[in-house]
């Protein structure tokens, strides 16, 4: 997602509040979910140089909650959300179980860990400002003033309905998180 009049590019992880975000810092289109390699490529070493790439991160146990529960509603109803809906486990317990084999299908987006959409093919993370879903509206509030926008209070768009993340949680699942999702625990600092 770019917006040439701010020269400013959103990087849109899945289940970080993209939605919101997107339309609350003025990006407009519809849903892209690309990895930075992608939109770099896309927009050529000129236009990436010179905008700034913004992305949010979510805590990994608490944005897998949010994926599943999405994912087994149905997503955004397409044919494929429908489809995945069908072919995961009945419980999170069971999804968690497997989660490695649903991070790693090459057609799966959803699930994959945070650092797949925000590091280059040398482990470097690609933007310059990096947002927190659980701080989302004070840093929204700083990237909008950085970018000269208008900040609106963001509005929710597809909230998923879940509990709070940690009751989800065994000694057990929580630890296959921690190992499959380590990449993101390490880097964006993050603790159950």
């Amino acid at each position: 997602m770019i917006n040439h009049k701010k020269k400013a590019i959103f990087i849109h992880v899945q289940k970080t509040g993209g939605k919101s975000l997107r339309k609350g810092l003025g990006f407009k289109g519809g849903t892209q979910h690309e990895p930075a390699t992608v939109l770099r490529e896309r927009y050529g070493d000129h236009v990436w140089t010179r905008y700034i790439k913004i992305a949010f991160v979510r805590n990994p146990w608490d944005r897998l909650v949010s994926a599943f529960f999405y994912a087994k509603k149905g997503g955004n109803q397409s044919v494929y959300d429908l489809q995945r809906a069908s072919y995961l486990p009945e419980t999170f317990t069971d999804f968690i179980k497997n989660v490695n084999h649903y991070a790693t299908l090459s057609n799966e987006h959803l699930f994959k860990p945070q650092s797949f959409w925000l590091l280059d093919e040398k482990g470097d993370v690609m933007v310059d400002i990096l947002g927190r879903f659980e701080t989302i509206d004070s840093d929204a509030r700083k990237i909008a003033k950085s970018l000269n926008i208008r900040f609106f209070r963001l509005k929710k768009i597809n909230v998923t309905q879940h509990d709070r993340y940690r009751e989800y949680y065994s000694d057990e699942t929580k630890q296959i998180v921690a190992e499959v999702f380590s990449s993101d625990i390490s880097l964006f600092k993050y603790t159950f």
